[in-house]
Order: C-alpha cells, then sequence, then structure tokens
C-alpha cells in the first residue's frame, strides 16, 4: 500500500467513527457556530460520492469483461477508497448542514440515515474488497446496498433541496399548459 494510500485509509477510518458517534448522538451533540459553516460544503461534496459510488456500483455488474485490464482492481480500489472519502466528509458535513434547520424533519432523518448508511456500507465494501477483492459475494451485496440507499438517499436530500414534486413539476407544468379549458361549444372528446 502506498503511502499516500494508507494516509487516506486511516483518515478515512477516523472519519468512519466519527460519522457514526455523530450520527448515533445527534441529538445531544451541539456543533459550534465556526463548524456549522462546513456544512456549507455538503452540496459541494456529494456529488462525488454519487457518481463514484453509482459508476462502481455499475462496474460490479461488468467485472468479467474489464477485470482483465492491467491495473483495473488497483484503480476500482483506489476509486472506492475515494468515493467513501467523499461520502464521509458528506456525510458529516450535511450532519452540520443539518443543524441551522428550516428543513422537514422526516426527510432530513432519511436522507441522514441514508448517507450515513451509503458511507459506512461503502467503507465495509473497500475493507472487504482490500481483504478478498471484489469476487466476493459479500461485497457485491455491500455494493448493491451502497448503490441503493445512495439513490433513495439522494432522492430524499433533493426533496430536501427542491421540493416534493421536484421531478414532476415541469411534467404537470405543461399538462396545465396543453390543456384547453372547456367550453360549452368543445367537443366532448376535447373536454
Amino acid at each position: 500500500m502506498t503511502p499516500y494510500r494508507s494516509i487516506l485509509s486511516n483518515t478515512v477510518f477516523f472519519l468512519q467513527v466519527m460519522l457514526v458517534l455523530l450520527v448515533a448522538f445527534n441529538q445531544q451533540v451541539s456543533v459550534p457556530v465556526w463548524l456549522q459553516s462546513a456544512g456549507r460544503f455538503h452540496p459541494l461534496l456529494l456529488h462525488f460520492p454519487i457518481a463514484f459510488l453509482l459508476l462502481l456500483v455499475t462496474l460490479v455488474f461488468f467485472r468479467k469483461q474489464w477485470s482483465r485490464l492491467d491495473g483495473s482492481e488497483e484503480l476500482y480500489g483506489n476509486l472506492l477508497l475515494h468515493a467513501v472519502f467523499f461520502a464521509s466528509l458528506s456525510a458529516i458535513s450535511g450532519l452540520f448542514l443539518s443543524t441551522e434547520g428550516g428543513y422537514d424533519q422526516d426527510i432530513l432523518n432519511r436522507h441522514m440515515w441514508l448517507g450515513a448508511i451509503t458511507s459506512v456500507t461503502g467503507y465495509a465494501a473497500w475493507i472487504v474488497y482490500t481483504r478478498y477483492t471484489f469476487r466476493n459475494n459479500i461485497f457485491t451485496l455491500l455494493m448493491m446496498i451502497c448503490g441503493i440507499s445512495v439513490i433513495i438517499g439522494s432522492h430524499f436530500g433533493g426533496t430536501l433541496t427542491h421540493g416534493e414534486n421536484y421531478l414532476s413539476a415541469v411534467a404537470e407544468t405543461e399538462k396545465a399548459i396543453l390543456k384547453k379549458p372547456a367550453t360549452d361549444s368543445t367537443a366532448i372528446y376535447e373536454a
């Protein structure tokens, strides 16, 4: 293991412990004001783990094709470690951001737990990957859980920032525009 990868691995371990403690004791933790500003990095950081993890989950399905390439396992491990690093940072900064308030608590809790599950499951997958390679069924299961949790967690995050009908709002607006008002002279089919 290179010194960079070793340092990053130890940093991720520290961030995972910190994340688990912050999530477990979320109601009892008081985040100082100077640290709350770190929560503002959450929207910037969250796109890295989403993209990396979804790419890595997709590659699990095509592992026979690309695993024959030289260095593919090393590349996969590095991408996974970086994805977990950014997922940890994103989850922690999201916890800091949530202390500002103004969010629907039910959706926020779902988003928080799914973000933590994504990060911790990704870390567990990385540990399994470094010990047993990605051919292990446990690794595949962990990556599937990670992929599902990142998709659902991202949906709740989008709901927090953009509202419940964000994805369907354009279609609903278009339907309203295309619908002609019915009058007494409008044919039954058109009405």
